[in-house]
């Protein structure tokens, strides 16, 4: 692996744990409550949004 690969994996990985804390801090639940790589998963059910609704609002529907 090259090392600027392996650069730009931990910078993908801080970025999504930018984006949970973000999130965390706009009142959304985390399902695992963070990340420790670039996934992660919100729980919507509170703000009554449908899966549906998220994949049209994220430009996919």
């Amino acid at each position: 692996m090259e090392p600027e690969f392996k650069v730009y994996q931990q910078q993908v990985a801080k970025n999504a744990k930018a984006m949970v804390e973000v999130f965390l801090n706009r009142g959304y639940k985390v399902v695992s409550g963070g990340t420790e790589n670039h996934l992660f998963l919100l729980d919507l059910v509170d703000k009554n949004l449908t899966g549906k609704e998220a994949d049209a609002a994220l430009g996919r529907g």
